[in-house]
């Protein structure tokens, strides 16, 4: 890869905190330069930094520690962060940090996997639609107590045949009704 232009090494370190901030979500920020941003003092410098499809590990676990939740929510949604912190953010307590987490598509299906067991309805129906959910979730949902789940159970094309033959027993017709076509 390209070495980042010079200029970017000068003004990330320029007091105007715009110019930190575009140099935080500029895609040629190499690691040096994003590790450092993301000790900023400035919150939206690292919101910025979180963002950035470059973020190094060790930025990526420095930021996973934030005080502040909204530095971990932009972590939290960004698919290219390494899968030991998109794991870590699994324990954490804001619920934003995990729907993000269950809506990215570079969660591991470990990640994945742990969010099923979450309660939240909405984390559970960002699960069944994220492009990169294994069946595993799908076999650990459909029997949740809420239709709608079990109507994204019953409309996966990975829904195993013993998933789907439970599905069609399903009080609900509308459940039944998807189970019918997709079998």
């Amino acid at each position: 890869p390209l070495a980042p232009p010079p200029a970017l090494h000068t003004l990330a370190t320029d007091a105007d905190a715009s110019i930190r901030e575009a140099i935080a979500m500029h895609p040629m920020a190499d690691a040096h330069l994003l590790n450092a941003l993301a000790c900023d003092d400035s919150l939206r410098i690292r919101r910025a930094v979180a963002m950035n499809a470059s973020l190094p590990k060790a930025a990526a676990e420095r930021l996973s520690q934030d005080k502040q939740v909204s530095v971990k929510q932009l972590l939290s949604s960004n698919a290219t962060v390494d899968q030991d912190t998109l794991f870590r953010l699994t324990f954490e307590q804001d619920l934003y940090v995990r729907r993000n987490l269950a809506a990215n598509p570079g969660a591991t299906p470990e990640t994945l996997n742990r969010l099923s067991d979450d309660a939240d309805r909405l984390i559970k129906v960002m699960l069944l639609l994220n492009p990169s959910r294994t069946p595993g979730v799908v076999d650990k949902l459909y029997s949740d107590s809420d239709k709608d789940i079990r109507i994204l159970c019953a409309r996966a094309d990975d829904a195993s045949p013993e998933v789907l033959n439970n599905l069609s027993k399903d009080l609900n017709e509308e459940v039944r009704l998807w189970v019918a076509r997709n079998a």
